[in-house]
């Protein structure tokens, strides 16, 4: 399948605009990304990881009207679960983590601005929670203590977001 180009067809469509993918389709192709397991196989998808993630962030992110109000948390949360878990496979922790956190905050904005009020108030309660975990984060460095390099959002990142 990876050699005969189907990641790359998958990451296009995913990717094309024009014809948004549909958001439960494209978990289901989320899926097979985290299922490939045989390095023979991971190779051939590796390297569109970066690809993936830019086109699935912004398939999200792209997300309004009609099918945002069909979508549930839980389909949001299961697509930011499936890439973090593809991410944190090729690349740092702590990396991954930061552009999963980044995107998730991305992501309660959208929700955030949405005309459901289910849909605002959860937004609002995900960016409280980062806020909070900002403000750990904070005391935890004016105390002297180590910071764990996968806590985030960090409250730098917070203050510019």
């Amino acid at each position: 399948f990876g050699h005969r180009g189907g990641f790359d067809k998958m990451v296009a469509r995913i990717a094309d605009t024009e014809r948004a993918v549909p958001f439960h389709i494209m978990l289901l192709m989320l899926s097979v990304f985290a299922e490939a397991e045989s390095k023979a196989v991971r190779k051939t998808f590796v390297p569109l990881v970066n690809q993936l993630q830019e086109a699935v962030f912004a398939r999200v992110l792209a997300t309004r009207g009609d099918e945002l109000k069909r979508l549930s948390k839980k389909d949001i949360n299961a697509a930011v679960a499936k890439m973090e878990g593809i991410l944190m496979r090729v690349m740092p922790r702590e990396e991954a983590k930061q552009l999963v956190e980044t995107f998730r905050l991305d992501v309660s904005l959208m929700m955030l601005r949405s005309e459901q009020l289910e849909k605002r108030l959860g937004g609002l309660a995900d960016i409280r929670l980062a806020v909070e975990t900002a403000d750990t984060i904070r005391g935890m460095e004016l105390a002297g203590r180590e910071v764990p390099a996968a806590f985030w959002p960090r409250p730098e990142v917070m203050q510019e977001w």
